[in-house]
């Protein structure tokens, strides 16, 4: 087997770093999120001190949405 060439290991980092870069790229656009493909869920609390329309929703710090109303 012959040994990885300097060229051989450029372009694997090239490729690598592209298929980063276009992760980054579909991640940031939402695209792995449930957004407009969700569901609405309902939820009552005796306090709601604080939490107001566009209120983020996490869920074990996880992003999971915002308070519509």
């Amino acid at each position: 087997m012959k040994p990885v060439t300097p060229l051989r290991a450029g372009l694997l980092v090239l490729v690598a770093a592209a298929l980063l870069l276009a992760f980054i790229g579909f991640a940031r656009k939402g695209a792995l999120s449930a957004r407009g493909g969700g569901e609405e869920v309902d939820a009552w609390f005796k306090d709601a001190t604080g939490i107001g329309k566009r209120s983020r929703v996490q869920v074990a710090v996880i992003p999971a949405g915002e308070v519509r109303r």
